[in-house]
C-alpha cells in the first residue's frame, strides 16, 4: 500500500500546492481506503462565496507567478474554524506525511499521524513516520477492512444484492483471514453463491419515479399536443 500511494501516477492525479500542502492527497486516502466521503461541511453564504472566489482568483494568479503562500495568521485562523475542523482535524495530520513530496517522492520520511473517528465513534490517533508506517496504521484499522470489503462486493458481486451488516462482518473476517490479499479475496467472492445468483426483475420493483426523468424529455411535445398523453402525470404506465 505504501508503494501505491507514492507512485508518480498518484502524485500526478492528486497534486499538491503550497496552499493545500498534501491535504488533497490525504482526502483521497480517506475516500478510497477508509470509505470516508470527505464531504465539506460549509454553510452557504453568497457574500462570503463571492469574497472567497475573489481571493481564490488572486491566489491563482500568485500561484502562476510562483509566489503563492498562505499567511501564517490566515492559516492559523483556518485551523480553528469549527466548520473547517470537521475535516481538517484528520486531513492536516496525514497531510504532513506528504511534506516535501511534490511530483516525486521525498527522500526523507516525514512525521505525521493517522487521526479520525472510526465506525464505532472512537477517535483513532496514531503518530507515524513516513509512508510505510502510515500504510501499516491504515491497514490495521477495522474501517480499512470494512471499506475494502464494500468495494470488492460492489465490483465482484454487484450492488443489486444487498450487503447486510452481518454479511459484511463475515466477509471482513474472511478478508483478514487471507491477509487482505485482493486476489485471494476476489477468488473467495467468486466461489460464493451470490456471485452466480440472478434475481429477475419483478413488476413491483419498477417505480414510476425511476422513469419520470426520462419521460420529462418528452414534455415539449406531449404537453402541447392534444393527441399525446401527458407522461409526467402519475399514470400506471
Amino acid at each position: 500500500l505504501a508503494g501505491i500511494i507514492t507512485t508518480q501516477r498518484f502524485f500526478n492525479r492528486y497534486q499538491t500546492t503550497k496552499v493545500n500542502k498534501g491535504r488533497r492527497r490525504a482526502a483521497a486516502l480517506f475516500r478510497t481506503l477508509l470509505c470516508d466521503p470527505m464531504k465539506p461541511i460549509v454553510l452557504v453564504n453568497k457574500s462570503e462565496d463571492e469574497k472567497l472566489l475573489e481571493q481564490a482568483l488572486q491566489m491563482k494568479k500568485a500561484h502562476l507567478s510562483g509566489s503563492v503562500e498562505m499567511p501564517l495568521d490566515k492559516e492559523a485562523l483556518h485551523g480553528t474554524d469549527p466548520q473547517c475542523m470537521a475535516c481538517h482535524y484528520k486531513l492536516d495530520p496525514m497531510a504532513k506525511v506528504f511534506a516535501g513530496s511534490g511530483m516525486i517522492l521525498n527522500a526523507f520520511a516525514s512525521p505525521g499521524a493517522l487521526v479520525f473517528k472510526n465506525e464505532d465513534g472512537e477517535k483513532v490517533e496514531e503518530e507515524v513516520l513516513g509512508f510505510k508506517e502510515l500504510a501499516e496504521a491504515i491497514v490495521a484499522q477495522k474501517d480499512y477492512s470494512s471499506c475494502q470489503v464494500s468495494h470488492f462486493w460492489k465490483w465482484v458481486i454487484g450492488e443489486d444484492i444487498p450487503l447486510t451488516d452481518d454479511l459484511k462482518s463475515e466477509l471482513v473476517t474472511q478478508f483478514n483471514k487471507v491477509d487482505q490479499r485482493p486476489k485471494d479475496f476476489i477468488k473467495y467472492l467468486m466461489q460464493r453463491e451470490e456471485f452466480s445468483k440472478y434475481e429477475p426483475l419483478k413488476e413491483t420493483d419498477i417505480r414510476f419515479s425511476h422513469v419520470r426523468p426520462i419521460f420529462k424529455r418528452c414534455d415539449s411535445c406531449h404537453q402541447s399536443e392534444g393527441w399525446a398523453p401527458n407522461l409526467s402525470d402519475e399514470y400506471p404506465y
